[in-house]
């Protein structure tokens, strides 16, 4: 869920947990996939020692327009393999 200040997501396990636009480094797809669908990973940098990653795949509903309005937010370029 993407709130006005943060993404909101839930963990494996049930856990709710958020991370901040503005702790937000990179948005990527990676290079190689070996189990579809395509994933998409967000990081960022809580503190200058933790770093929080999510993974966004391409079968979630909407999935371009959360990714394109997470890179607005971030003001960061979405970076996808040639």
């Amino acid at each position: 869920m993407l709130s006005d200040e943060e993404v909101i997501y839930e963990t494996r396990n049930g856990k709710r947990k958020s991370l901040k636009y503005s702790e937000i480094q990179r948005i990527y797809r990676e290079p190689l996939t070996y189990n579809p669908p395509k994933s998409y990973h967000i990081i960022g940098l809580i503190d200058s020692i933790r770093v929080d990653s999510i993974s966004i795949k391409e079968n979630l509903p909407d999935f371009e327009k959360v990714l394109q309005r997470i890179a607005e937010k971030t003001n960061r370029k979405i970076e996808r393999p040639t």
